[in-house]
């Protein structure tokens, strides 16, 4: 079960960069050659020495062949950068028009004229490009089929990797007859969509209860703090909690954890329905999760412009990258658990985002964000949950889609070693440093409840 852990985009390289190294990359020949020269220079003074004086020369015939081939490595060295350099500018080039596209908008003249420059003037860099692009359509969606090719089943009449490819299939086939887009390519659509929107009606009705509360020490504990049914301390009612941290300079800081979808699938009085699931998926407008998470967190006491931490799972991972985008608080860490889709968050916000390739619900996000998440410490972990250990039908009830299976990826993640781990944990210790910490878990009523 390895563990992998990039910034989150589908493009992550810097083309510049490469070309800089290029460029380093060339000067180091120049410096060979004068090595190179130096050494026959040293042959033809050894020509002039009288054959009774013993000298030792050792391997002089044979350090100007070697530098013949170090000095053809480095230059082919310095070809392939600037090629990949070529392939990735392209691809980013290209995932950028798709992502205009699905929002309807264009990609800014002066971009298009240097990306078709580009392709011309490079056309072994536009192919490769052109290769990688159609490949990145085809198997992000098998990732799931692979790893769930050698999943024990509960059918002897069926494999694993047969029903994944029956899920993966309709998933598309769903997103393509609902004109989402590919998962989380067409994110930037559904934000400009209900961009101006605000929230409708009356404020949603809630049930609070109060106690006091610490900061949790490490990753993985923040996750379990998700709203759950997995024994972790929550009614099955319970939605959102919200901890209100006091600094010690009097400074309030507010940590949201969002539940993920709860109730009846039938049943869409619930916020956060299945029915309701599927709006948010889609970008609609109107979203109750979304108004009952702010809402509880105004009745917390956080203002807008207050300094919000949201954690998600599932749906409510959902709405915490909608509170991160479209709410007036400032929302600077964010952190996003079995999402089935991915939003940019911009470079004020940090993200932790944690998927398993096994998960369904994470495979609708479709090959991930056509951006970065957020800043340059946001991370996007991911790792196979299944590890064949287990009951013959643990796979088959979402084992990989659980609160309490991703808390365990956050352990793993804190102890791979991984230096950005770093980061994450002094966030922590500096919550700890609180003067106090006030949790409130705010409820859907009785009668608002799935069955």
């Amino acid at each position: 079960m390895s563990l992998t852990v990039t910034h989150g985009a589908i493009v992550e390289v810097n083309p510049d960069e490469l070309r800089t190294m290029a460029q380093r990359v060339d000067n180091v020949p120049a410096e060979a050659r004068r090595a190179q020269a130096s050494c026959l220079a040293a042959d033809q003074h050894r020509a002039l020495v009288p054959p009774e004086i013993p000298i030792g020369w050792t391997g002089r015939t044979l350090i100007p062949s070697r530098l013949d081939r170090v000095i053809h490595d480095l230059e082919t060295l310095a070809v392939s950068l600037r090629h990949a350099a070529d392939v990735y500018e392209l691809v980013e080039g290209r995932m950028r028009a798709y992502m205009f596209s699905e929002a309807g908008a264009t990609v800014p003249e002066d971009e298009l004229v240097h990306l078709v420059r580009l392709r011309h003037a490079h056309p072994d860099a536009a192919a490769a490009a052109d290769r990688a692009f159609d490949a990145w359509q085809t198997l992000t969606r098998m990732r799931m089929v692979n790893d769930w090719a050698y999943t024990p089943s509960p059918s002897p009449f069926i494999r694993g990797g047969d029903l994944a490819m029956v899920l993966t299939v309709g998933l598309s086939m769903f997103r393509a007859g609902a004109r989402m887009g590919p998962g989380s390519t067409g994110e930037l659509r559904r934000q400009q969509n209900r961009s101006g929107s605000a929230a409708a009606g009356p404020p949603p009705r809630m049930e609070v209860a109060t106690s006091r509360s610490a900061a949790p020490s490490t990753i993985a504990e923040s996750i379990r703090r998700i709203p759950n049914d997995e024994g972790n301390g929550y009614d099955a009612r319970d939605r959102v909690r919200v901890d209100r941290y006091t600094m010690p300079d009097g400074s309030a800081r507010y940590v949201t954890y969002i539940a993920g979808s709860q109730g009846n699938p039938l049943d869409p009085s619930d916020p956060w329905s299945w029915q309701r699931n599927l709006g948010l998926y889609l970008g609609e407008r109107e979203s109750a999760g979304y108004d009952f998470t702010v809402e509880a967190l105004r009745q917390a006491g956080a203002q807008p412009g207050d300094v919000v931490e949201v954690h998600g799972f599932s749906q409510g991972a959902m709405i915490a990258q909608r509170v991160a985008t479209d709410s007036d608080f400032d929302v600077q860490r964010v952190t996003i658990v079995g999402s089935p889709q991915h939003a940019v968050l911009g470079d004020d916000a940090t993200a932790l985002t944690i998927a398993h390739t096994d998960d369904p619900v994470a495979a609708l996000a479709a090959g991930g964000s056509p951006s970065t998440l957020a800043d340059e410490d946001s991370v996007l972990v991911t790792r196979r949950h299944a590890d064949g250990g287990g009951p013959l039908w643990d796979p088959w009830v979402a084992g990989s889609h659980r609160v309490n299976s991703y808390a365990e990826t956050a352990r793993v993640f804190e102890e791979s070693g991984d230096p950005r781990v770093g980061g994450f944990r002094e966030h922590l210790a500096d919550l700890g440093g609180a003067e106090s910490v006030e949790r409130f878990v705010f409820s859907v009523p009785e009668q608002e409840k799935g069955d």
